[in-house]
């Protein structure tokens, strides 16, 4: 009986998820470069994408750089910096940590 008041309680929390701000945002490079993005998904689960789709993450140096690959829920950031760099061609657009990395390898 238990278990199932806590999955109900589980899901009801996972149903009432509050969806990303959906307007554009700016973020800052350590340089001071500005770039415009969204975040997409929700409270629970979400990720930044470039106006033209791309996604980013920001690495330990805080620096945005195109994602390039999933690991869990974070999206790992590749070797080309957001504003600088060319998007990476190997790989799709839009990431998001409801895919599963293995479609991207």
């Amino acid at each position: 009986m238990i278990k199932r008041i806590l999955i109900l309680f589980y899901s009801i929390n996972v149903i009432w998820a509050i969806n990303a701000y959906p307007g554009l945002i700016t973020v800052q490079q350590p340089d001071g470069s500005v770039i415009e993005c969204y975040v997409k998904g929700d409270e629970w689960a979400n990720w930044h994408e470039t106006t033209d789709g791309w996604s980013i993450a920001i690495n330990e140096d805080d620096v945005w750089m195109y994602a390039e690959g999933i690991n869990g829920r974070l999206l790992i950031p590749g070797n080309r910096v957001v504003g600088q760099d060319a998007p990476p061609l190997y790989i799709r657009k839009t990431f998001n940590t409801h895919t599963r990395a293995s479609s991207y390898s």
